[in-house]
């Protein structure tokens, strides 16, 4: 897969693709609204429908969603700011006929996203299991440097940062699912059978129920003024997690720790795999790590700050 790219790099290129979508299309054809001629509106369609395949393709889904939530904004507002008296009008109704026509950029975002899966999944093995070799030498060549040269490692997230980041989400995939329910039939979907609109319902439906879930969680974090916090000394390990999750706290020396476990078998930096990490201590008892809602750790990092500290890595079922 090709280079990553920041969450700030791909709103400011959605930004960028809706708002010369607008002032290239209506210039080009000549027309107030960038759906009024179809040749223009499918190119409005098109354009960010491919970038969002190819970032989900390169980077992930959520990179993907940025990216089409920086084409709808600058598809709702570019006119309000930068159009014609005429052109301003179409904010009000143009929110909704955005949306509307989003539903196949989001497609492609799966799409792209889905291939990204198998693709890691089934025919990179080969290719992740050699980068981890490298690493595992690296950090062994870097386990006879003493543990006091290292710096303390630190990591902190609060809960309701990550429930904002959620309720954007839940938001999201409300919208959607509204749209997909209410309009099963054309503009949204021009497959004019029966079975396969009946099939868009049931789509926006199971949309709706993936939004309530994530709205509830969201307030949950919201409210919680705790936050994820890890700490790694020179002899000590502390995981810290928010009180409106499941997940446990717990602190321990370094030497009582077994391993950390890895499942399945994948690379910790492949972000849409989600492989389980699970702490196992020589006493017999295990913990798991990085649950809930939190994503931002850097759990190449962490792992690496362990090995170094002598501790053992190892991927198992």
């Amino acid at each position: 897969m090709s280079k990553k790219i920041n969450h700030i790099a791909v709103i400011t290129t959605g930004l960028i693709v809706g708002a010369l979508s607008w002032a290239v299309i209506t210039k080009l054809f000549g027309v107030t609204e960038i759906y009024d001629a179809p040749v223009g509106g499918y190119i409005a369609i098109f354009l960010p429908t491919v970038a969002a395949f190819y970032i989900a393709l390169t980077n992930g889904l959520m990179k993907s969603l940025i990216f089409l939530a920086g084409v709808y904004i600058a598809t709702v507002f570019y006119p309000y700011f930068f159009g014609t008296e005429e052109q301003k009008n179409w904010v009000e109704l143009g929110a909704i006929a955005a949306l509307v026509y989003m539903f196949y950029p989001f497609m492609a975002a799966f799409a792209g996203w889905l291939v990204r899966v198998i693709y890691l999944k089934f025919f990179n093995k080969h290719t992740k299991r050699t980068a981890q070799k490298i690493t595992d030498t690296m950090v062994e060549i870097a386990e006879h440097i003493p543990p006091s040269a290292y710096e303390t490692y630190t990591y902190t997230q609060k809960a309701s940062r990550v429930g904002y980041g959620n309720l954007l989400f839940a938001l999201f995939f409300g919208a959607i699912g509204v749209l997909l329910y209410l309009y099963p039939s054309p503009p949204l979907n021009p497959i004019e059978i029966p079975f396969f609109q009946t099939a868009i319902k049931w789509l926006g439906v199971c949309f709706l129920l993936i939004a309530i879930y994530e709205l509830i969680r969201s307030v949950r974090l919201i409210a919680d003024n705790t936050a994820w916090r890890i700490v790694i000394d020179d002899t000590d390990f502390v995981y810290e997690t928010p009180k409106s999750t499941d997940e446990k706290s717990f602190s321990c020396k370094l030497d009582e720790i077994e391993k950390i476990l890895i499942k399945p078998d994948i690379d910790p930096e492949n972000e849409i795999s989600e492989p389980a990490y699970t702490i196992v201590l020589k006493n017999g008892q295990t913990y798991p790590l990085f649950g809930g809602a939190n994503r931002s750790v850097n759990i190449q990092s962490f792992l690496d700050t362990l090995r170094a500290r002598g501790v053992r890595v190892a991927e198992g079922s």
